[in-house]
């Protein structure tokens, strides 16, 4: 079983974002936002059972995990404004974005934005 590789971004409002990345940096990318409470390491099965061809980038929320923990900032706006800079991190122009429960609706609102 490949594991995925950590790495962390700050985003342009100056918050650390963890987030992990694995399978084919040339494939089609899939940008996974997990739920309330959750983190990026809830997609390591799904990352690991799916197709090695895909490039699977999953990002921890601010407000969750070993991401920053700022006062304010936790709309679904702000949750969606965040995923902009891991795609531009990452050298991603376009990804299909699956979200799990309150990832979701980040997920709709980053769509809509």
């Amino acid at each position: 079983m490949t594991t995925p590789k950590s790495f962390e971004i700050t985003t342009p409002k100056g918050i650390t974002l963890d987030c992990a990345e694995q399978g084919d940096p040339a494939g089609p990318a899939v940008l996974l936002v997990h739920g309330y409470g959750d983190s990026w390491r809830s997609f390591g099965p799904l990352m690991a059972a799916l197709p090695q061809s895909y490039r699977m980038v999953a990002v921890t929320l601010r407000g969750h995990g070993d991401s920053g923990k700022p006062d304010t900032g936790y709309t679904l706006a702000d949750f969606a404004g965040d995923l902009p800079a891991v795609l531009d991190h990452c050298g991603i122009e376009s990804a299909i974005v699956i979200g799990h429960s309150m990832g979701s609706f980040i997920a709709q609102r980053f769509a809509l934005d």
